[in-house]
């Protein structure tokens, strides 16, 4: 009976002691698997791509290219900043000259903070790299959240000294190796989530480049001023070219997100047989602009049917609201009628035939239809002028009686 019982407790113990390594083994896979799947579901569910595109020989000595950042996930990111390192032909490009980097302002996505809207290039003259430094913003400014469309950081530009060698070509690289003294390695920071969280997440980006042309000498035109006004009712494009050799016709392309462009007009050249040395103005009116930020840019063609891309222009549009006042003459209320398809603070202001400020209110319009009240019962009788302000322009005015 004594051995009996030591033997069931030797059974046990070694019973036990299995079972116990079983469970470890068990629990480790467990908790390898786990960090697999979370690490792989992570990575799958989140991710950005830095896009280097419309690479574009805007002379013979100046080369302008944009930076978009692209944001894929299920997670929200916002931008913290961004900095680049781009790899480059620069002895071939530059011909015996010298280069240098500039951020052509006015370019960046209005939707940026203002702090980010300007960014520092230059090109180190050790390493001969494209270095773009990043703009850091504060907690409280993050509030822009990337996406797959894009977030458009600028448009970026080379001038060298002299003209570019006919037939080099950049040759873009994105730089991802770890930086040095003289080089920078291209990184965008993000929040995950809230844009009030604390951490900082910091990815190695997909880096891709959408052509590198081969530079050509003697352009058919020399292009100049090429820009884009906005108001409410529509937008006005409009260029100029210094010198044309051989040109046919430009075509003007328009676009939402700035990738992908349709043809807007066309615009035959104002050179006597294609061939001008003094400044050509032309202008087209978009009378039906998108809301929100629209994109432009030009085609030329030559005679022989070669063809040359323009850099690339934006400009934000608000339509013009819908304003109605009624009844007229008024009594104790002035109704005004206001149709918007945006948000936005207003002005509303009534003067006198003096000129005097009778009444002013300031209130907020938002997207859809609204009637608004304005109490007049203490306004004596007359005529009057009501004028609406929004964002410091006059959208309407229009007189009345009481």
């Amino acid at each position: 009976m004594k051995y009996k019982r030591h033997f069931i407790l030797i059974f046990a113990t070694q019973t036990f002691n299995f079972f116990t390594i079983i469970m470890k083994k068990i629990l480790f896979l467990f908790i390898l698997s786990s960090i697999f799947f979370i690490s792989k579901t992570f990575g799958q569910a989140n991710s950005y791509t830095v896009t280097l595109n419309n690479i574009t020989q805007t002379s013979n000595e100046t080369l302008e290219f944009d930076v978009w950042i692209h944001w894929t996930g299920t997670n929200t990111a916002y931008l913290t900043f961004f900095e680049g390192g781009i790899n480059f032909n620069y002895a071939g490009l530059a011909n015996g000259g010298t280069l240098s980097a500039s951020f052509v302002n006015g370019s960046a996505d209005p939707a940026l903070p203002i702090d980010q809207q300007t960014v520092s290039a230059n090109i180190d003259p050790t390493s001969l790299q494209y270095r773009i430094y990043p703009s850091i913003i504060t907690s409280a400014d993050i509030t822009i959240p990337l996406n797959s469309t894009g977030i458009r950081l600028g448009t970026f530009k080379i001038t060298n000294t002299v003209p570019f060698a006919i037939g080099s070509m950049p040759n873009f690289v994105w730089n991802n190796a770890a930086p040095t003294a003289t080089t920078t390695k291209t990184r965008v920071a993000v929040f995950i989530g809230a844009s009030s969280s604390a951490t900082n997440v910091t990815n190695i980006a997909s880096h891709l480049v959408s052509g590198n042309p081969a530079m050509v000498n003697g352009l058919p035109i020399q292009l100049s001023d090429f820009e884009v006004e906005s108001n409410y009712q529509n937008q006005v494009i409009s260029w100029t070219t210094l010198s044309e050799r051989d040109n046919d016709f430009f075509v003007l392309e328009h676009s939402t997100d700035g990738y992908t462009f349709s043809p807007l007009a066309y615009m035959p050249s104002k050179a006597k047989n294609g061939y001008s040395q003094n400044a050509l103005d032309y202008e087209y009116i978009n009378e039906n602009p998108q809301s929100g930020i629209n994109y432009y840019r030009l085609t030329q063609h030559d005679i022989d049917g070669k063809t040359s891309i323009s850099s690339t222009i934006q400009a934000a549009f608000i339509k013009q609201a819908f304003i109605q006042l009624f009844p007229n003459p008024v009594k104790e209320y002035i109704h005004l009628q206001y149709e918007s398809d945006h948000n936005a603070h207003v002005t509303i202001a009534i003067f006198d035939l003096q000129g005097r400020v009778v009444n002013r209110v300031n209130t907020t319009v938002y997207t859809g239809s609204q009637t608004l009240d304005l109490a007049s019962a203490l306004i004596p009788q007359g005529t009057y002028l009501l004028s609406v302000v929004e964002n410091n322009k006059e959208v309407y005015n229009t007189l009345f009686s009481k």
